[in-house]
């Protein structure tokens, strides 16, 4: 991705992925593909537009730009929904996380519960005494 960025003057920062002609994302800056070789990602010989993918502050998906300037509507519309799902499965994954801390929080809030074992009392037979 960094080569692409270089090729195309964009700004380290910048987020970016590459579609296929029909408009469908590779989600290269997904983490679980970024440290995956190209070649399990991409075909060969099969043609890609480079995309910047958009978002706020707080990381939210808002928006694909396409690097390409002649691009069809139809396209940016499939973009467009694949970022739309892509920003409600991240606020489902929070929202799991969020669940979680919560769930923690109370389990940790509550007192301890202190258990007492009592020992049992063990008589020894002298062995004189068996004889």
């Amino acid at each position: 991705m960094q080569y692409i960025k270089t090729r195309l003057q964009l700004a380290e920062s910048e987020l970016i992925d590459l579609c296929d002609e029909q408009g469908v994302l590779k989600f290269l800056f997904m983490p679980e593909n970024s440290q995956e070789n190209g070649s399990g990602l991409l075909n060969a010989r099969e043609s890609f537009i480079a995309c910047i993918i958009n978002r706020t502050s707080d990381g939210a998906y808002t928006s694909v730009t396409s690097l390409l300037s002649s691009v069809h509507s139809a396209l940016i519309e499939t973009l467009q929904t694949q970022i739309d799902n892509l920003e409600k499965t991240r606020l489902k994954q929070l929202q799991v996380v969020e669940d979680l801390m919560a769930i923690s929080m109370e389990i940790n809030s509550q007192p301890l519960l202190k258990t007492t074992k009592k020992r049992k009392k063990v008589t020894h037979v002298n062995d004189d005494a068996c004889k």
